[in-house]
């Protein structure tokens, strides 16, 4: 399950449990100022757990490494975002393709290539 939507499920489970505590402490009691006592409690503690249970957020950066291969066909390394991506002292029977689309370095030295050497950031 996405972090997005985890988020989404974690805002109407609290909003729902919360109504739910407040009308049923509400049927039970005359006391309506325990029953906003306890529904407040209750989505406090609940948001709190479900804070918990959401996944921390992962460093934006990618770092990415393929160095000291021996390969009979090529290397290609690609990223869709930023990455801080690497690629030294292969030995390639064919083609060498790095590309970046995003922030970050590439670095690509002392590789041998019998094929094509390409290094793109889109």
């Amino acid at each position: 399950m996405s972090p997005a939507m985890q988020r989404v499920l974690g805002a109407i489970g609290t909003v729902a449990v919360g109504a739910a505590v407040n009308i049923g402490t509400g049927l039970l009691t005359d006391h309506k100022e325990a029953a906003w006592w306890a529904s407040g409690i209750v989505v406090l503690l609940l948001g709190v757990l479900i804070q918990w249970w959401l996944p921390l957020p992962t460093s934006r950066m990618s770092d990415m490494e393929a160095s000291g291969n021996t390969v009979g066909g090529s290397l290609r390394q690609e990223s869709a975002g930023a990455a801080s991506m690497r690629a030294n002292d292969n030995d390639l029977g064919k083609d060498f393709h790095q590309s970046q689309k995003g922030d970050g370095d590439m670095s690509a030295s002392r590789n041998k290539v019998k094929g094509d050497f390409q290094q793109k950031r889109d």
